[in-house]
């Protein structure tokens, strides 16, 4: 990567996740046409500000908590209504109250950072099935549809920001996994079975949902009979 940028490239948020089989990440971005390379050690990376900028923000939701929220049974007490013991949590997600939710890029890096560390805390990944479903919730999470995030309409040719298309790598399997816009059905490309001394392309979609119709596939259940993992209808 070219230790400096020059011309109107200087001017753009240019930035790279870089991963090995090691499990080594590291970030290459550039600021004022300067090259940068840091170690990635939140592994979570978006769009501007840089990537230090993103790192002390992370500071500002120290309030957030893995843990069931009880801290606050110390402070409770009995009301003579209906309403019971107060104050406790009614309900889940208390412990993420706080995370950012727009799409904006800091709110993003907020989030993958505080949901995939949770995640990994509450359950180490064993297989590559599973870290497969934990990155798909985590960019379903962020995922753009049209629309909502609105383009600048001072500057030419920015329109809304989408999510085109969506990548899953693993380097020490040395595979990608990728879909489209339209068409979210994972598909799989198997690296080691490529010659890099050519270029390759895929299509990123395929003119189709990917639905799979499963009506046929059906058993017959009594209500309460069909195994938790299936659909009753």
């Amino acid at each position: 990567v070219a230790p400096k940028l020059h011309g109107k490239q200087s001017l753009g948020g240019l930035h790279w996740a870089i991963a090995d089989t090691s499990g080594r990440s590291i970030i290459v971005e550039y600021l004022e046409g300067q090259r940068m390379v840091l170690e990635n050690h939140p592994r979570v990376m978006t769009n501007d500000p840089d990537i230090r900028w993103h790192w002390r923000n992370l500071n500002t939701y120290v309030n957030l908590n893995p843990q069931y929220p009880w801290q606050n049974d110390i402070l409770q007490i009995k009301t003579d209504a209906d309403i019971g013991a107060v104050p406790r949590p009614i309900g889940h997600g208390w412990n993420l109250f706080g995370l950012p939710g727009d799409s904006s890029p800091p709110s993003r890096f907020v989030r993958l950072f505080y949901l995939r560390g949770y995640a990994l805390q509450s359950s180490a990944l064993t297989s590559f099935q599973e870290a497969v479903v934990l990155g798909t919730g985590l960019l379903n999470n962020v995922f753009l549809p049209v629309g909502p995030v609105a383009g600048n309409p001072r500057e030419p040719g920015d329109g809304p920001e989408l999510t085109d298309y969506g990548v899953l790598k693993s380097c020490q399997e040395k595979l990608m996994l990728i879909r489209g816009y339209v068409n979210s059905q994972w598909r799989l490309i198997d690296l080691k079975r490529l010659d890099f001394s050519k270029g390759h392309s895929w299509p990123l979609e395929d003119g189709s949902l990917g639905l799979q119709d499963i009506t046929d596939g059906a058993k017959e259940a009594n209500h309460g009979d069909a195994p938790k993992d299936h659909l009753y209808l």
